[in-house]
């Protein structure tokens, strides 16, 4: 009987979210939607569904990717976005036009990014702070995140900063300083542990 209601009131909140799937079906981003709804269905939910399934799916058990959803959908949805729950204390501020395809958002609460741009699949953990060091007006104060940058739990990437392409911040990482590509960088003060696979000991 328990798994009976589980399932009805799953359908139920899939069916909530049939207006948000027209909605994206006429966005001019809704290319940008569709790879993502595939991305968090392989890599989050480990599911290989498609279409209307996947987003319904995605949509009724990821909060994170409803706040992505209503950045990538930006004032089409205001209809719809004071009956949807987002994820709590996920502030994003970066506009969307300077975030890439592919964000994934990993249980993202008590996270705020703030960065003048971001590539291609990237992700953020939880607890993640990236924006500002100084009180400057817009946007060149903040890091930019090349494509395919991971951002662990608790980290803070501050400053006008690059974080290079397939770089990996460490969990709890203090970041006020340019990252190259591809390395793996831990600490506070930050140094770099892996650089292209190869184990180092490295000062940032």
């Amino acid at each position: 009987m328990t798994n009976l209601i589980e399932k009805l009131a799953f359908v139920l909140r899939c069916a909530f979210y049939l207006p948000h799937y027209l909605l994206m079906s006429v966005h001019p981003r809704k290319k940008v939607i569709k790879n993502e709804i595939l991305r968090y269905c392989s890599q989050i939910l480990y599911s290989n569904d498609q279409g209307l399934k996947a987003f319904l799916k995605v949509m009724a058990q990821i909060p994170d990717f409803r706040s992505l959803y209503f950045s990538r959908v930006g004032t089409w949805g205001i209809l719809l976005k004071p009956f949807t729950s987002v994820r709590v204390n996920l502030h994003l501020f970066t506009p969307d036009d300077r975030i890439g395809e592919g964000l994934l958002l990993h249980h993202a609460f008590s996270t705020a990014i703030l960065s003048r741009q971001i590539g291609k699949n990237c992700e953020v953990w939880q607890c993640v702070t990236i924006g500002k060091s100084k009180s400057e007006p817009g946007l060149d104060a903040t890091p930019l995140l090349g494509s395919n940058v991971k951002i662990s739990a608790g980290a803070i990437v501050i400053g006008k900063i690059t974080i290079g392409d397939n770089s990996i911040i460490g969990a709890g990482s203090l970041i006020t300083k340019d990252v190259p590509q591809n390395v793996t960088v831990v600490g506070n003060p930050a140094y770099i542990i892996r650089r292209d696979g190869e184990r180092v000991n490295e000062r940032l």
